[in-house]
């Protein structure tokens, strides 16, 4: 991508123009290029070309891409890109790789949190009961389990008297005989 305007620069500022261009380069980097854009046509045009290139070359799907392409960024990087398997921790951590100024942002927010978490707690309110207070919550305990264990056991004894031997033996031992049956007949 090399014009003849970019003859008049120094690879240092087409270099800074190229990765704020491209998205990788820190936010101090982007400010010095803003300003440099924004004095300079040239520059601003350069930059404006790169923006659409980079563009284009971020919209590519893996698969549009040349094998060696990708061979050679995995090489390059240590990533494997071959891999279908996405999961939120790496996507997650590849945006804040990517991108410093929202890891910056990220960790301010969490230090943010914490912090406003710890200044502003509130104090818990201690309760204190009465001992009558507590003897009746016992006693409404007790009654209440109680009821809990009549229910459990009058549902023990109707299950083990009534369901399981008329709805659940009665038509198993049924369909036991019928089988028994066919196999003594020589029907199957």
């Amino acid at each position: 991508m090399k014009t003849k305007s970019n003859n008049k620069f120094n690879q240092e500022t087409i270099d800074l123009i190229i990765n704020s261009a491209y998205g990788s380069a820190g936010l101090i980097t982007k400010i010095k290029a803003w300003f440099l854009i924004r004095k300079n046509v040239e520059l601003k045009n350069l930059y404006n070309e790169y923006k659409r290139t980079a563009k284009s070359v971020h919209s590519l799907d893996k698969d549009e891409m040349p094998d060696y392409v990708l061979q050679k960024l995995e090489s390059k990087t240590g990533i494997e890109l071959n891999t279908n398997e996405t999961s939120f921790i790496s996507d997650l951590t590849s945006i804040l790789f990517a991108k410093p100024q929202l890891a910056f942002i990220a960790t301010a927010v969490i230090i943010g949190v914490l912090l406003s978490s710890v200044l502003f707690k509130e104090p818990q309110i201690e309760h204190k009961y009465s001992p009558s207070e507590i003897e009746l919550a016992n006693k409404q305990t007790r009654e209440a389990l109680a009821i809990v264990s009549r229910i459990f056991s009058s549902t023990q004894t109707k299950l083990t008297n009534e369901i399981i031997p008329n709805n659940v033996a009665k038509p198993i031992n049924e369909s036991f005989d019928y089988v028994n049956n066919l196999f003594k007949k020589g029907d199957i």
